[in-house]
């Protein structure tokens, strides 16, 4: 990822949407049935966590694939990422 991570950010924090169909990685699959209720209540969760450590100054100065990250990239990057899944599952 050191090599294609740039290259990636880049992508991924243009002001266009994340593309889709993209390949998900086997480890990341989620392949058995979930309580709705639960998971959104665990994605708030850890939404106001994020908020709260962004706030303090403490998200980490570092992606473990793009590199070095500002704090607006970060916040670039969840929005963006939430927003794929959600248009993705139809929520």
């Amino acid at each position: 990822m050191k090599i294609f991570g740039p290259g990636i950010k880049k992508m991924f924090m243009a002001d266009k949407p994340v593309k889709r169909n993209q390949p998900t990685a086997k480890s990341m699959r989620i392949t058995n049935p979930k309580d709705f209720e639960n998971e959104k209540a665990g994605l708030i969760k850890i939404l106001k966590e994020f908020s709260e450590i962004g706030k303090a100054g403490k998200l980490p100065d570092r992606h473990p694939y793009f590199g070095k990250f500002t704090t607006e990239e970060w916040n670039t990057m969840q929005v963006k990422h939430l927003d794929h899944h959600l248009i993705q599952f139809g929520v």
